[in-house]
Parts: structure tokens; sequence; C-alpha cells
């Protein structure tokens, strides 16, 4: 496994500095919302981005936790940093993860101001796929 470029190691500490250690989403399946905590980050070096996994506790039937991913990539020209939020459900493998938000420029300081929850939409089905009426 490689070792993370200095300016990853830099953004992970920022990200710690101001970001939450919990998040909280509220699925379309339930109304009591439910509590995803900080669990690791993630290297890419190929993009230079930083994947922020907050987990849930796995639900009965599920292949894996619940997840909420927050990624981050930092845009040396612009010294600004693009975030992304997804969702994914631990029951599906196959489901596409559910974006939450996108933030095009962002500074570090910006981290403080990450939402603490968010609540998730059921995804459109596709097109050609059956929906249940």
């Amino acid at each position: 496994m490689s070792q993370p470029d200095t300016t990853l190691a830099v953004l992970i500490a920022q990200y710690h500095q101001l970001a939450p250690l919990e998040v909280t989403a509220t699925l379309p399946t339930s109304r009591k919302p439910r509590t995803h905590t900080y669990h690791r980050a993630i290297f890419d070096n190929a993009k230079g981005t930083v994947h922020f996994d907050y987990i849930a506790r796995k639900r009965r039937g599920a292949y894996l936790a619940d997840k909420i991913r927050v990624s981050v990539t930092y845009n040396v020209r612009l010294d600004l940093y693009e975030v992304e939020v997804i969702y994914c459900d631990g029951l599906d493998l196959t489901a596409e993860p559910t974006p939450l938000l996108t933030w095009g420029q962002a500074f570090w300081s910006d981290f403080g101001t990450l939402p603490t929850h968010y609540d998730i939409q059921p995804q459109p089905a596709a097109a050609g796929e059956a929906t249940a009426a």
C-alpha cells in the first residue's frame, strides 16, 4: 500500500480539526434518524482524494453497514477543495450511491460547516425498471 503524499496528510489534519465526528441521516424507510460515526480515512493518491467514511450499525439482513462518505479533493492550482457527500445503503451491493451534497469550491475552514444531518431521498427508478404500485 502506498503512502499518502504530504498534501493529503495535511488535508486529513485540517478535516479532523473542523469536521463533525458524527452525522445523522433520516432514511426514507424510517422516521428516526440513524447516527453514523467517523470510521476511517481512505487515500486515493491517483485522484488526489481522501474519502472520510462514517459508518452506522448494520441492519438485519444487510451485507454491509450503511455508510456516508465525504470525498475531499484538493485543487492545487486554485488552492480550494472539492467536497462530495454520498450515502451507500448496506442492504443492496448493486445500488448506486445517493448523492447528498456537492461543493465545487470550498476553503478548508468550510469543513466546520458540513451539515450534521441529511435527509436521504429515495432514488428514482432507472429507465426500464419496474416500479411498485
